[in-house]
């Protein structure tokens, strides 16, 4: 009956914490404004649409993309037998009006692996702990704001790191349970599709040998035949879900090149304000909580104590992860998932501790507990203020609509209002069709268009220019870049400074208390005036 119980309070947390991921997860929709949902999202419609299997793009790997196709390939299926698709090209009209739809189910399957990551990390500290420790840390996974913010977005983040949470899984077997070789196997088996997700993954390897060689080695000789079963188990998981890095080899040798360039050198608009591995504690820190962060410090040393291979084991990851964004100028919070591992499952062992001590004085306990949950808890409620309120950027596209005529034609930076094309078929139905060009922002030497942006504008002659705050103030007076870049950093002050002189400013939107989101500003030009305008070149 206990058993029973538990299970049922187990599912009880598990939908609770897929009801949270649910919180605003259509924000932006139909809109496309996350810059990086679009990539994996449009390879994957590829896959079922046209059979084209090779992502044609190496800077992550395809595993997520594949999830997707397999995603939208029972959609397709289920719309056939619905009567809704009669065959591909039904679907193809369906995507081509209702990309926000595509987006929206890809979003789903995302929240269900965010939230399968707090199961997974119940079952390990169920066989490392016990199992009020695991309800607790069930119970933590489900209100982590880092999970529950990305958890509503495709990136690749959230499904490496659940991935590599059914790895430390069955590592857990391996040390604590069972020593059957199957379950580090299958650890290796599961590290690899985390790297199959994302390539700094593949660091996962190096902790299941810790486990493997700290408890094999002490009562068996060496064998070499097992090491070589782990080593195959990680790397044909990995390829079989990318097997256009060997069939493409060339293509993804350049791209690989090219975005550890751009990574060394660093991205325009994500510069680290201190050291990378600040930068990605800080982030840390921020999607959990001070007090779970000290909380896992001293977690982390109470379990050494206690064990210390499993610790250096569950350690090694996040540490590895840390040294190595530390050779980045980059930052992003998204970058510090893989840090969960630490702060989840040692914060638990502090609370486990904590407990096991305050035995005569429960209220006191409940009390720290509150003060460790409540910054979390805060943190969650300013994410579903964000995510509930209207992004900008659909408040700036309902004005153009109503007040630019259709067939005008307009620039828009990227990420800005996603407008429908003339002759394209696009998210809206009966709105205004225009013509415009996108104006990608240069993130750095290797990322760059071969027209500065003010020669696109004098090229094309739009009506309308439609900039927005998530690229400009890359290029504002006193950003990174005006040091780091200054040859970029001057073609776009010369594009901005030119916008405000030649252009009338007709409309601008801001984030406030009812919107989320970049500014965005609206600016009229006049034809007569692209001959007055000078042009400065990198």
């Amino acid at each position: 009956m206990r058993i029973k119980r538990e299970s049922l309070l187990v599912a009880f947390i598990l939908v609770f914490g897929f009801v949270l991921r649910l919180i605003g997860i259509r924000h932006g929709l139909p809109g496309i404004y996350h810059p990086d949902e679009p990539i994996v999202v449009s390879r994957a419609v590829s896959v079922v649409l046209n059979g084209d299997y090779n992502p044609h793009f190496f800077h992550w790997p395809s595993l997520l993309m594949y999830l997707l196709a397999i995603e939208y390939e029972i959609i397709y299926l289920l719309g056939k037998i619905a009567g809704t698709f009669n065959n591909g090209e039904d679907y193809f009209k369906y995507y081509s009006t209702h990309r926000g739809e595509f987006h929206y189910w890809g979003r789903l399957l995302v929240a269900a692996m965010s939230t399968g990551i707090g199961y997974f990390f119940y079952l390990t500290v169920k066989n490392w702990l016990d199992n009020k420790s695991a309800l607790f840390v069930l119970c933590l996974a489900s209100i982590t704001p880092l999970l529950i913010k990305h958890g509503q977005y495709i990136t690749p983040d959230i499904p490496a790191l659940f991935f590599a949470s059914v790895s430390i899984y069955f590592l857990s077997i391996y040390h604590f349970k069972d020593k059957k070789a199957s379950f580090i196997y299958w650890a290796a088996v599961m590290a690899g599709l985390a790297t199959a997700t994302k390539y700094n993954y593949a660091l996962m390897i190096i902790p299941l040998l810790i486990i493997y060689f700290a408890d094999t080695l002490p009562k068996e000789k060496f064998k070499l035949k097992s090491l070589i079963y782990i080593f195959t188990s990680f790397l044909v998981s990995f390829f079989v879900f990318n097997p256009f890095i060997i069939i493409d080899f060339s293509q993804f040798v350049f791209q690989f090149k090219e975005i550890s360039f751009h990574l060394g050198e660093g991205h325009i608009g994500m510069e680290a304000g201190r050291h990378p591995s600040v930068e990605l504690i800080r982030h840390l820190i921020n999607g959990t909580g001070w007090m779970f962060f000290i909380a896992g410090i001293i977690g982390l040393l109470i379990s050494f104590r206690n064990n210390k291979i499993w610790t250096i084991a569950l350690i090694t990851f996040p540490l590895l992860i840390l040294i190595l964004h530390g050779q980045w100028p980059v930052t992003a919070d998204r970058y510090a998932i893989p840090l969960l591992i630490f702060a989840l499952l040692f914060s638990t062992v502090f609370i486990r501790y904590f407990f096991s001590r305050s035995l005569y004085h429960r209220s006191f306990g409940i009390v720290v507990l509150a003060v460790l949950l409540i910054q979390p808890i805060i943190s969650c409620a300013k994410i579903y203020s964000e995510s509930l309120k209207p992004d900008t950027r659909e408040v700036a596209r309902a004005w153009i609509n109503r007040n630019i005529p259709r067939g005008s034609k307009l620039a828009i930076e990227k990420d800005g209002p996603y407008l429908k094309q003339q002759h394209i078929q696009s998210a809206y139905f009966n709105e205004p069709a225009y013509l415009f060009f996108i104006i990608t922002p240069w993130y750095g030497t290797s990322f760059r268009t071969k027209d500065s942006p003010l020669d696109l504008i004098v090229k094309n002659k739009p009506e309308y220019v439609i900039i927005n705050s998530g690229v400009y103030s890359r290029y504002q007076p006193g950003s990174p870049s005006q040091t780091s870049f200054p040859d970029i950093y001057k073609v776009w002050r010369n594009y901005y400074d030119s916008l405000e002189s030649i252009g009338e400013l007709v409309h601008e939107v801001e984030p406030s208390e009812k919107y989320v989101g970049p500014t965005v500003r609206i600016y009229r030009i006049p034809e007569s005036v692209y001959d007055e305008v000078t042009i400065v070149h990198p």
